[in-house]
């Protein structure tokens, strides 16, 4: 998908801006390559900022940050007020907002969420409501089930789950509704 694209709707300013493909959108330097955004997150214990070079020399060139960073001139930057929400807006934007596709229902709180989110699948399935369901412990649709462990801490797994897995799957299944446990972040 084209940057333009993954950044419609979004407020930001960039230096070096160029309109290429783009095959994901990663937060771990790790998994950078050429054809990533490397969103750098700012948590409670680890500012990304500081692992953007890490992803410059594994070969990333496009940067979404809210602090400044100091990267080689091809590198393009893309600055915004805060990069975990805009990184929620991003993935809504690169997996072609699958909300407008089938019902996704969110689950929140401290404690409790697979358990409410699968009463609820079972109560969908049991008047004739095909669903499935995402959380940190796995994703079920049907019988079938994938392992989440360590895939769903921000909105973007969680989108990329919906979309590889479930949203191909349903159209061929017949799937109406989907329950996302959402972590508080």
């Amino acid at each position: 998908m084209l940057l333009s694209e993954i950044l419609k709707g979004i407020t930001y300013t960039s230096e070096n801006f160029g309109d290429v493909d783009v095959k994901d959108i990663v937060y771990d330097s790790k998994k950078a390559d050429k054809d990533t955004i490397f969103v750098c997150l700012v948590g409670v214990n680890v500012d990304a900022h500081k692992f953007a070079k890490n992803a410059y020399d594994n070969g990333a060139r496009i940067f979404l940050c809210q602090k400044s960073l100091e990267l080689p001139q091809d590198a393009c930057i893309i600055t915004v007020k805060n990069t975990r929400e805009t990184l929620a807006d991003m993935s809504c934007n690169f997996f072609r907002h699958p909300s407008k596709q089938i019902k996704v229902v969110g689950v929140t709180g401290t404690k409790g969420k697979t358990t409410v989110a699968n009463l609820i699948k079972e109560s969908l399935q049991s008047v004739g409501i095909k669903s499935g369901s995402i959380g940190t412990i796995g994703a079920w649709y049907g019988d079938k089930q994938i392992d989440t462990v360590h895939q769903n801490k921000h909105h973007h797994d969680k989108y990329n789950t919906l979309n590889k897995t479930h949203l191909s799957k349903s159209k061929i299944t017949g799937f109406k509704t989907y329950l996302l446990n959402l972590l508080n972040t």
